[in-house]
């Protein structure tokens, strides 16, 4: 276990290439998920100051540009849309004048783009034999799951002689007449954001549990209690209102109703948000909310470890269990669940609503 790290880590460059000159200007590239780029955000501000003459762009898809709108650790941000069209990408990027692109997670759509705009530098991690990029490592290194994904942004940027920093502090901004809105929506209450969902096939946490530690929330620090997520079909939201009884008439319904923007501006007007560990996590705890996260999942590629959201006020709730031989993921979801106390979780997001808000320490 301790050799696969080491051995999963091995660079691929073209001779002579250890040691890049810093680019004229740079592209850093995160299509993926919420989350993803919200950790990202946090990685920005140590590039800048160790590229402090480069042009710096960032590659984002449109639903999640609204972050970095003034923010000074770019110098741009390139928005793509979900059905972008290649040559029109490539065209996008070449304009760019790029000297280097780096990709942050696998994309084969912005791969082949930059590849297609002959951008002389084009780093990534790749599943396969680095097709596109000019220097790479395989993605199974971030498979271990030995650091946080932050840390593995980092690692990318090595040939440029980038360092990581021990503190990360993601930069997300929200216009202020969002935040306004929410708070008139929430109507100047201390509230409770709970976001029931997970991604795909992942593990849920019961909405039931949720629903035992809102009821604690709302009838001993009288909070508002709000459900936020992308679906107002989500199958956890009536289990969830089923096990409030009478108190589910004052519940909030924002599921499938907000836009990310205007999640980000829920979270800086909530006192709390509940969640797994999700995009919406590590949205809130960016923005400074304080934020309760879940983990469900022991294995190192789930594991806090590496998914820990960012932000001045995180508490991690998770009782980790060792796979038993042959156990399905899904048999060790619930081992690891039926541990779970609500009253002990509940005073978790006391102690978090309470407590100095800390920058997380890598």
């Amino acid at each position: 276990m301790t050799i696969w790290p080491k051995l999963a880590k091995r660079w691929h460059l073209p001779p002579n290439a250890s040691k890049l000159p810093h680019p004229r200007c740079l592209v850093l590239t995160r299509l993926d998920r919420l989350g993803d780029v919200v950790i990202t955000t946090a990685c920005l501000a140590e590039i800048r100051r160790q590229l402090p003459d480069t042009r710096i762009i960032f590659a984002v898809r449109e639903p999640f540009a609204f972050m970095l709108r003034g923010n000074p650790d770019i110098d741009a941000c390139l928005t793509v849309a979900e059905d972008a069209n290649p040559e029109t990408l490539a065209g996008e990027l070449r304009a760019l004048e790029a000297d280097a692109i780096v990709h942050l997670n696998p994309s084969m759509e912005i791969e082949t783009a930059a590849d297609k705009a002959n951008i002389p530098v084009r780093i990534g991690y790749s599943r396969k034999r680095g097709e596109r990029l000019t220097a790479w490592l395989p993605y199974r290194w971030k498979k271990t799951g030995c650091q946080h994904e932050a840390l593995f942004n980092f690692d990318l940027l090595e040939p440029y002689q980038i360092t990581a920093p021990r503190l990360l502090e993601p930069r997300v901004t929200v216009n202020a007449s969002v935040v306004e809105q929410a708070r008139q929506q929430l109507q100047e209450r201390p509230a409770a954001l709970f976001h029931l969902a997970s991604f795909g096939n992942k593990p849920r946490v019961p909405a039931p549990f949720f629903a035992e530690i809102a009821r604690r929330l709302h009838e001993r620090k009288g909070m508002k209690l709000v459900i936020v997520g992308v679906s107002e079909d989500d199958p956890g939201i009536t289990p969830f209102l089923d096990r409030l009884g009478p108190i589910a008439s004052s519940v909030l319904n924002l599921a499938g109703k907000t836009s990310v923007e205007e999640l980000a501006g829920l979270s800086c007007a909530a006192s709390l948000m509940v969640s797994r560990d999700s995009g919406p996590a590590h949205l809130a705890a960016a923005v400074g909310c304080p934020t309760l996260t879940f983990f469900i999942n022991s294995t190192a590629l789930m594991s806090p470890q590496r998914w820990n959201p960012l932000g001045k006020a995180v508490r991690i709730y998770t009782k980790p269990a060792f796979p038993l031989p042959y156990e399905p993921p899904h048999r060790l979801a619930r081992r690891i669940v039926r541990r779970f106390d609500a009253e002990e979780a509940y005073q978790e997001a006391v102690h978090i609503m309470a407590s100095p808000r800390n920058v997380t320490r890598l």
